[in-house]
């Protein structure tokens, strides 16, 4: 407030009077304005609304008292127009409210109007007001135009969604739009929305599956766009081509493995593949043997084909079961899911090799393979062990080396080998008119046998 302080010097001499004089002391108090806000009306425009606009400014003050009373408000806007003002407004519970002259927009663009200083009418203006970074800003948005644009053709698999690609749109400034869209041909759908985010130029937006149920030609044509933070709109007639190739048919699709011995190779054929040349197929094993999908690429010849499931996959004896997940035509990209398609096979273990012994035969005995030690119809005797011809059960043994494998569900062991050995023991010999004896000597069978090369081991027989 205003303080009046009396100045009084007294006189020294009766014949003078006292002098006094008043000195006027103002104490202002300085403004805060920290915290306040700054809001003109309307913010978002769309440049149609340029000629008809008429804007205000509304400052709000922050968390310290500001007096009720006029106020002249400094200001500055930034854009083509640039300019400053001082205006006189007035404080009224904390809200000032002044208008702004629509000069200051007139084109697209974002502007800032910034308050510099705030003073009250009746001050002194001793103080410097505290006023940090308090403007509001004023964005106009041009309308939204597709004019140059395209729709890049899509090349899409039915049933699946389509991702359109809007490209060149030069005249949109980067942002969110919502568009509305037809479609139009094998598939027809209108009045369908999508929003889209625009960077330099270009955006992209999904056509859901449901609207791609069917193979063929359509056309996507973009008939509105609308900017969605400004709510500007506009009409468009933006048109693209969607190619949609059909999925390809499993429905007749079938598999066939064959049981096979332990580490023999698992041949797979597939048959039913129709009128496709080139395809993916995808599988996963169970039950014995699990694995991730595996993909096989197949050629395929009057709808067939095959391929071998590899060995990596196969490590464990017992039954495997093979289920189809998907079927792709490689030539249009499409795939199919495949269900309940699949078939159980036996990898049949490899018995162990026969427990064998080496074993002797006389040669007199004419020894065969069929006197071989094992014996049996799950028996076969070879000549090597990489012979794959087994010998006859009618072979003459001889001194040599031969093998056996045991064959068990048709898987056949590793060979064992057995040495044989044909022992020739040769006929004694008598001695030269060893035969004739002096019957007054009474001769015996003894008497023979000590006429003999042998008369410890030679054995005689009527």
């Amino acid at each position: 407030g205003d303080i009046f302080y009396t100045y009084r010097v007294l006189s020294s001499n009766p014949s003078c009077s006292n002098q006094e004089t008043t000195v006027l002391i103002r104490l202002e108090e300085k403004l805060d304005f920290t915290g306040a806000k700054v809001e003109v009306s309307p913010n978002v425009l769309c440049e149609t609304d340029i000629p008809t606009a008429v804007y205000s400014v509304r400052i709000t003050k922050g968390p310290q008292p500001i007096p009720n009373t006029s106020y002249y408000v400094t200001f500055n806007v930034s854009g083509p127009n640039a300019g400053t003002e001082t205006i006189m407004a007035n404080f009224i519970g904390g809200v000032l409210v002044f208008p702004i002259s629509s000069n200051y927009f007139q084109n697209v663009g974002n502007f800032k109007v910034n308050i510099t200083n705030i003073v009250q009418v009746n001050s002194s203006r001793a103080c410097r007001n505290i006023i940090n970074n308090l403007s509001g800003d004023v964005d106009i948005f041009a309308i939204p135009d597709l004019t140059d644009a395209k729709i890049e053709k899509v090349i899409a698999c039915q049933n699946d969604d389509v991702s359109v690609v809007v490209t060149n749109a030069v005249k949109l400034a980067d942002g969110d739009y919502k568009v509305l869209y037809n479609i139009e041909g094998v598939s027809t759908a209108f009045g369908q929305s999508a929003t889209l985010t625009f960077t330099g130029g270009k955006a992209t937006f999904t056509v859901p599956a449901i609207l791609n149920a069917k193979s063929g030609n359509s056309t996507v044509t973009i008939v509105n766009i609308t900017h969605v933070i400004s709510g500007c709109t506009n009409t468009a007639n933006l048109k693209g081509e969607i190619q949609t190739n059909p999925l390809p048919n499993a429905t007749t699709l079938r598999i066939q493995i064959k049981d096979v011995c332990f580490g023999d190779p698992v041949p797979v054929t597939v048959s039913g593949l129709g009128t496709l040349t080139d395809v993916t197929l995808s599988y996963i094993l169970s039950n014995a043997n699990i694995s991730t999908e595996q993909t096989q690429v197949l050629t395929t010849s009057n709808g067939n084909a095959t391929f071998t499931i590899p060995a990596t996959l196969l490590l464990n004896t017992g039954t495997t079961r093979a289920t189809v997940t998907n079927l792709k035509n490689n030539i249009t990209g499409c795939g199919v899911p495949v269900t309940n398609l699949f078939v159980d096979f036996k990898l049949n273990p490899i018995p162990a090799a026969p427990v064998v012994f080496d074993q002797p035969f006389c040669k007199a005995d004419l020894a065969t393979i069929a006197n071989l030690q094992p014996n049996g119809a799950q028996y076969k005797w070879y000549i090597s062990e990489t012979a794959t011809t087994p010998l006859a059960s009618t072979y003459v043994l001889k001194s040599e080396d031969y093998y056996v494998r045991v064959t068990s569900v048709n898987c056949t062991s590793e060979p064992s080998k057995v040495t044989v050995t044909i022992n020739d023991t040769p006929a004694p010999e008598l001695n030269s008119d060893g035969a004739n004896f002096c019957g007054l000597n009474a001769p015996t069978i003894l008497d023979l046998s000590n006429r003999t090369n042998s008369p410890l081991t030679v054995v005689w027989y009527d």
